[in-house]
């Protein structure tokens, strides 16, 4: 059986995701998301230790990905700009890989977006579509960083500290803590819901999971106009204030030539 002490929590969280990791062949990126991100521990256990998924039951029309890629983009481009015209130096660079997962997900396939200087790292959330994933939010806070959130949609741009949600960060890393624990000792508590609708354990006796119809997803023509109009119009102004909150976060000083920024498009753990 697994020892846990509730005191010593935050310490042994990234043992235990390690532990499942190593018991399990699943990517420690996989196993925070899941503990992260389900209710039922039955259903961890399986995607975790069994190496599931959920199979999707929907085709998103490619606009909600392209809309994605080119906020990202945008980003980007201004960024080196503001920093190109100051003389800083920059390095574009795509090798890396996280053991945090997906930062910048709408649907599938995203890369994350991550600024690196002077010994700090700002890893950037880029939304372009409405909703929020706070269990994604979640793992970044534990991972100890700070976080760039950016919603094009509503113009909000977010520095999110760790250092400001302590208490939340302590017991949700409590939680996070044992459920790894009931898990690796193969006693997870099954809680009926929602997810009983998608879930890949057929053996249970609360599965109501039916054949996906994969239906096509996409926008209502009014929806569709109401959309595009509000990216296109928030699209500068939400990226011009992130570039603002990046540079002042990583203590770029613009009026030196001193800093050299890695922008890092790293491609996301699996």
């Amino acid at each position: 059986m697994v020892s846990l002490e509730l005191t010593d929590c935050r310490f042994q969280y990234p043992q235990l995701v390690e532990m499942l990791n190593r018991r399990s062949g699943s990517s420690k990126a996989k196993v925070a998301a899941v503990l992260a991100s389900t209710t039922c521990e039955e259903l961890a256990s399986h995607i975790i230790m069994d190496r599931a998924s959920i199979e999707e039951d929907a085709r998103f029309d490619s606009y909600y990905r392209e809309k994605h890629e080119v906020a990202k983009r945008k980003f980007v481009d201004r960024l080196k700009s503001a920093l190109t015209d100051s003389g800083v130096g920059i390095r574009i660079k795509t090798e890396e890989v996280s053991e945090l997962g997906r930062r910048d997900v709408v649907i599938s396939d995203e890369r994350q977006l991550t600024i690196k200087t002077n010994g700090k790292t700002l890893p950037v959330e880029i939304k372009a579509s409405i909703g929020l994933d706070l269990a994604q939010i979640e793992r970044y806070l534990l991972s100890g960083e700070p976080l760039l959130l950016v919603r094009i949609m509503t113009g909000q741009v977010k520095l999110l500290k760790p250092s400001d949600f302590s208490v939340y960060i302590e017991q949700s890393i409590r939680d996070l803590s044992d459920k790894a624990v009931r898990i690796l000792d193969g006693h997870p508590f099954l809680v009926t819901g929602y997810e009983c609708n998608h879930c890949p354990v057929k053996s249970c006796p609360h599965n109501r999971t039916r054949k996906p119809n994969r239906r096509f997803v996409y926008m209502k023509q009014e929806e569709f106009d109401t959309d595009l109009s509000d990216f296109l119009r928030n699209l500068y102004p939400t990226i011009d204030e992130a570039v603002k909150v990046a540079l002042k976060e990583l203590h770029i000083d613009m009026r030196k030539n001193t800093a050299r920024v890695d922008v890092s498009l790293e491609q996301a753990a699996q």
